[in-house]
């Protein structure tokens, strides 16, 4: 009886419901699992050139250029990786790049490499970061739910779901089309499994867990997969890996924030030049600091630390007058970073290696010689990018392209000109005779050839019948010798007006080298060269002349500024992405 009142009883109903309900959402969870295992792959999370990337003009390439007909480039050539494509033989670039084996991911290049990459075995057993399980790659991590990570890059849960997907990655290795939402499912999973942000309670736990999700991205950055069809924004031949900078672009996007300090006056601090040729220092600490994607005040989530100072207003700025040396500016920024360095926790716990500055003035690196850490440690992104002078240090350092604009209006009008086969002009340059490469030029080419049409300054009797722009419309090649220092902005100039670039400038960093492949769409010539400067362009097939014209327009997109917001892959996106990279060069560096 008493057993039977029981059953008959509330009590007993009650009980048989949350039975029901529990064995459903184990259920649930099951087919969650199991649906995940079957359809994605971890590797899509990260993939990037490589775990180290740090490639300028003298770093291996990989195998991706095929010889290219100029009638089959225009059209759009089958971005094949990991195929047998013939090499880009390369042959005018002075460094004869050698070029890597893309059909082996294990044969990473690590040429310009100062750091060493996180080891990892493509064919591991990976949990996903869904219950903090184990990864036989050195670097992987065991993080739980309570530790909390931003941005929904949930590491570990509290639901203990393994999912171990050793065959997906094998499948996906030969299958990218399967990636488009990975991080919508990802975050969708994170945000079922966790309540917004979990800040660590020790500031210990979270400046690990930053170096744990940056040490599992090199690793499978390391293994990423391959692009195998045409990619529609992103042309592959320009890439030293396409499929790695996708992947790491895309990364970027959802997770890396940056700290930007409000500490500071004006205007030396958060105010740089909009226009002339130091414009890019104005216009990226502009679009930083107005920017909700990637700016965060909590330092918990923060990558990077950004310090918005302006090395021209210090030097040519109308309130410049007390600082007209370099050893005064240098005292002057001492004193500013060893303020922030006890007002803040930030700097003093790396020494100023999660911070960076970008400075587009000549005398940016030199400004940095009164504070070591600041010189030795923190991220420099420079016009002046000299591998030869102490202070750019590959590996960390960027390089920032040197944007001559006039207005605000941006991207200015006018971009490209005469077609390839109507431009008849060889060669062009004008402008002022200083530097070391610019007098030797001037010795042997200034109007001296009607080909290689090189003026000391563009004679007015000339610039009334044809402009400066007009040259560079209706030439086939851009002299682009370096100045007072390596950088110049002839570059872009003649990346706008699809003029290929004829890049003059020994030691120089070019902006991007850890992407681009310079190679593919410019002319280098070592400064020794100089005498046999018309030898060496009559010697570029009209084949190759073609695909170089034709990618230079591709290229041009990752040169322009956009005046009311950044747009994807442009140059703010780009430097950005250049401050990322070395975010992850330097991982880990906790001590």
């Amino acid at each position: 009886m008493e057993f039977g009142g029981f059953v008959g009883s509330k009590l007993w109903k009650e009980q048989l419901q949350r039975l029901v309900v529990v064995l459903a959402g184990v259920g649930a969870i099951y087919a969650l699992v199991q649906s995940w295992n079957s359809r994605y792959s971890p590797s899509i999370w990260f993939s990037l050139h490589s775990a180290e990337i740090g490639y300028g003009p003298i770093a291996p390439q990989s195998s991706y250029d095929a010889h290219i007909s100029p009638s089959m480039e225009p059209q759009g050539l089958v971005q094949e990786y990991g195929s047998d494509a013939s090499k880009d033989t390369n042959d005018l670039s002075p460094q004869g790049l050698v070029e890597g084996n893309r059909r082996n991911d294990s044969m990473l290049d690590h040429a310009l490499s100062p750091h060493g990459v996180v080891q990892g075995d493509v064919k591991r057993n990976i949990s996903l970061g869904l219950d903090g399980g184990s990864s036989s790659a050195k670097g992987s991590f065991n993080v739980s739910n309570e530790d909390g990570l931003s941005n929904n890059f949930s590491v570990g849960n509290q639901n203990n779901v393994n999912a171990s997907v050793e065959n997906s990655v094998r499948e996906e290795s030969h299958n990218s089309t399967k990636d488009t939402n990975s991080f919508s499912v990802l975050n969708a999973v994170n945000v079922s499994s966790q309540k917004g942000y979990n800040r660590p309670q020790h500031d210990q736990d979270w400046e690990k867990i930053l170096e744990q999700q940056l040490t599992f991205a090199k690793n499978e950055i390391e293994n990423s997969p391959a692009v195998l069809a045409k990619d529609p924004d992103l042309y592959g031949p320009l890439y030293h890996n396409l499929s790695r900078f996708k992947r790491s672009y895309e990364i970027m996007e959802n997770f890396f924030k940056v700290y930007v300090y409000s500490d500071g006056e004006k205007p030396f601090f958060h105010k740089g030049p909009m226009e002339g040729i130091y414009a890019s220092e104005g216009w990226f600490m502009k679009q930083m600091e107005e920017n909700k994607q990637f700016v965060t005040k909590d330092f918990r989530k923060a990558f990077m630390y950004y310090i918005p100072y302006s090395v021209y207003e210090m030097r040519v700025g109308v309130h410049a007058s007390q600082y007209q040396n370099v050893p005064q500016i240098t005292i002057y920024l001492k004193d500013q970073i060893n303020m922030l360095a006890s007002k803040y926790p930030f700097w003093n716990r790396t020494h100023g290696r999660d911070h960076f500055f970008v400075a587009c003035h000549d005398w940016g690196p030199y400004t940095t010689a009164g504070h070591n850490e600041l010189k030795l440690n923190a991220v420099k992104v420079l016009c002046n990018a000299d591998l030869s002078d102490g202070f750019f240090h590959l590996g960390k350092d960027g390089g920032l392209p040197e944007t001559n604009l006039h207005g605000l209006e941006q991207p200015p009008a006018g971009l490209g000109g005469l077609y390839a086969i109507k431009r008849p002009i060889l060669a062009f340059f004008a402008g002022g005779n200083h530097g070391r490469v610019r007098p030797v030029l001037f010795k042997y080419w200034k109007e001296k050839d009607p080909d290689i049409r090189v003026y000391q300054n563009l004679p007015s009797e000339i610039a009334k019948k044809k402009s400066y722009v007009q040259h560079m419309k209706e030439s086939k090649f851009c002299i682009c010798p370096m100045g007072y220092e390596v950088n110049s902005p002839r570059m872009v100039e003649a990346i706008y007006y699809d003029c290929v670039p004829v890049i003059i400038a020994d030691n120089f960093f070019l902006p991007f080298s850890e992407v681009l492949k310079w190679q593919s769409f410019s002319v280098i010539v070592a400064e020794k060269d100089i005498p046999n400067l018309k030898n060496i362009l009559l010697g570029i097939s009209e084949k190759r002349y073609l695909t170089m014209y034709f990618r230079v327009g591709k290229v041009r997109k990752h040169f322009l500024w956009h005046k009311d917001s950044p747009k994807r892959y442009d140059i703010f996106h780009m430097i950005l992405h250049s401050v990322w990279t070395s975010r992850l060069n330097q991982t880990p560096f906790l001590a």
